[in-house]
């Protein structure tokens, strides 16, 4: 002991004792041995000092200012009785390299230089400093327990995991690579500037009252409560499997992309927050389960999943909610589910019942129906009822404004429940087509099989513009073979004319054709045949922008004779010696136009 420094610039051994004199070590030093080093001055490292054994203790007027590298090699325990801090200068980097337990540092810890966790744990439980690098290296991780200041200049590396469960004040904006996993287990994340989460976060408790964005992959685990005091906002995806969420005063949640409900959780409203969809929110816990919502909802995006949705708050909804996770039964109690420009989107996939082979929207209370129903047939579901929505108490209310139906389906409004019905199409249509001359537009189609077929209604439109009413064609009704029609558009408009059948049996049920288009104003060559009838050989003649077209040679039960792809020639034969006498259909087609003549073979 004195007042004098002491400097050495080769080995240095400490195995046990007290330094209180200011000391210098600038060469190699060992800090080893089983007993209790004590610091009483201020020791200096310009070189390498490997700690391996003894726990240190800072007594008062103990400083260790770390020029060099400090290297801990096993788990080990810096203590404090009245000392410190451990000051880490800028040119200084304090390793734990081995050791695959804990080594705790319960003296305070000034960082301007490097910080690594290489193994185990590099454990702070004091009040710590941050001002450069925090790095953890797999399967590196480095812990604070105490209260650590992030500040200007703070950088958090690596590929290991960095552990908050003290408090934390986030006094400089922070991001994270997407190599780091970042997890807040207790304690408080707060201050003025926010955090960028690039890699992987693991809330497990706490509160956050500083702000967060989240552009990695978050879990939400364990079950303690979670505390929200922020604006947080999610552009990659969160999985909360665990714990309540509880939105303090300040509090906003917006998820732009995924935002699972893993199980059936508390989203608690203390004193304010919100939160807004413009992604996927999702339950996809269990199918009884509820995940109960107190706090106010914005819904622009799309909601799915499976069990119950109880919304205590206002819900807003202009955007999609569908039931189901392919498919499934949803449940959405609580607050009104639709709007004016919201949409319901249903799965059909078999005839299974609902949750398995369609999804199906259920409500224990009445429901004002509005906005968009969307219905897509996605398996093969045979003929018969569906119920999509279903109240277990109160009545259904109104109507959706827009339905989109798969061809052949009705809905049915009852007081209680939903439906969408599958009924047989009214016919096969073989082909449809056009042919302009002379100023007209003459239609003609080819059906087969047709049952209780109503009409054929011609609708019209020009180029961007919607299809109406042009006329009406009755059909057959019923039929086991082939049957054409036609149609004459005696006043096309000028230019594209763009047409399509609405086909209706006489149930009400209907499908849409394609749509063909065709214009008036090119007075192309006729598609014809000569002779005809015809015993031998025929010519065909096709206009010259079918070139490249598709020949299809039929029979009146639709059976398929002949077929050329690819026409290269506006003029050919064919020998129809090898064909039966009959009638035929010659089928032209060249992308969405298609032209159609009847063959009689003598």
């Amino acid at each position: 002991a004195g007042a004098s420094s002491f400097t050495v610039a080769g080995t240095f051994n400490w195995t046990g004792g007290t330094i209180n004199n200011p000391f210098f070590s600038n060469g190699t030093g060992n800090i080893s041995g089983g007993s209790t080093k004590l610091l009483g001055g201020t020791m200096t490292n310009n070189g390498t000092v490997t700690w391996s054994g003894g726990s240190i203790q800072f007594n008062s007027g103990g400083v260790f200012e770390n020029n060099g590298l400090f290297d801990n090699t096993v788990d080990l325990l810096m203590s404090v009785a009245s000392g410190g801090p451990f000051h880490n200068a800028a040119s200084g980097t304090f390793r734990k390299s081995a050791g695959a337990a804990t080594t705790t540092v319960n003296v305070n810890i000034t960082n301007d230089g490097v910080i690594e966790a290489l193994s185990g744990t590099l454990l702070s439980a004091g009040t710590s400093t941050n001002n450069k690098e925090i790095n953890a290296n797999s399967p590196g991780v480095f812990s604070s327990t105490g209260t650590l200041s992030l500040n200007s200049g703070t950088l958090l590396t690596g590929t290991g995991t960095i552990s908050f469960g003290g408090t934390e004040n986030i006094n400089t904006p922070v991001s994270t690579p997407n190599t780091l996993t970042l997890n807040k287990i207790t304690g408080a994340m707060q201050g003025p500037s926010g955090f960028t989460l690039n890699g992987t976060f693991n809330w497990s408790g706490g509160t956050i009252s500083s702000s967060v964005i989240n552009n990695g992959t978050a879990t939400f685990i364990s079950g303690s409560t979670k505390t929200l005091a922020n604006s947080f906002t999610n552009n990659g995806g969160i999985t909360w499997s665990a714990g309540s969420l509880q939105f303090n005063a300040g509090s906003s949640f917006s998820n732009a992309q995924t935002f699972d409900c893993a199980f059936d959780g508390l989203i608690a409203n203390s004193s304010g927050g919100a939160i807004s969809n413009s992604g996927t929110f999702k339950k996809s816990g269990t199918s009884s389960g509820t995940t109960m919502v107190n706090t106010n909802f914005n819904n622009s995006g799309l909601m799915q999943g499976i069990g119950t949705f109880q919304f205590n708050g206002s819900f807003t909804n202009t955007g999609t909610i569908a039931p189901g996770l392919s498919p499934g039964i949803l449940a959405f109690n609580g607050a009104q589910p639709f709007s004016s420009n919201s949409s319901l989107d249903i799965e059909l996939f078999d005839g299974s019942g609902p949750g398995t082979g369609n999804d199906q929207l259920q409500r224990n209370g009445s429901i004002t129906l509005a906005g968009t129903l969307n219905a897509v047939e996605t398996g093969s579901v045979p003929l018969g009822g569906y119920t999509i929505l279903s109240l277990s108490s109160g009545t259904i209310s109104g109507t959706f404004a827009t339905t989109n139906l798969p061809s052949g389906y009705s809905i049915s409004y009852n007081s209680t429940s939903v439906v969408l019905t599958k009924v047989a199409l009214p016919l096969t249509l073989l082909s449809f087509g056009a042919d302009a001359s002379n100023g007209e537009i003459t239609l003609n189609w080819l059906t087969a099989h047709e049952v209780n077929t109503k009409h054929f209604l011609i609708e019209r439109a020009s180029e961007g513009k919607n299809f109406f009413e042009l006329g009406t064609v009755n059909a057959a009704g019923n039929s086991s073979g082939n049957t054409s029609y036609s149609f004459i558009d005696q006043h096309p408009l000028s230019g594209n004319n763009f047409y399509r059948l609405k086909m209706q049996d006489i149930d009400g049920a209907f499908r849409y054709s394609s749509i063909i288009r065709i214009d008036e104003a090119s007075q192309f060559d006729r598609f014809s045949v000569y002779p005809n009838p015809a015993s031998g050989s025929i010519t065909v003649s096709v206009p010259k922008n079918y070139l490249g077209a598709e020949l299809r040679f039929l029979d009146v039960l639709g059976r398929e004779y002949f077929r050329r792809t690819g026409i290269n020639q506006e003029v050919f034969t064919i020998d129809l010696g090898k064909y039966p006498a009959g009638v035929y259909w010659m089928i032209l087609v060249k992308d969405d136009q298609t032209k159609i003549l009847k063959l009689i073979r003598n």
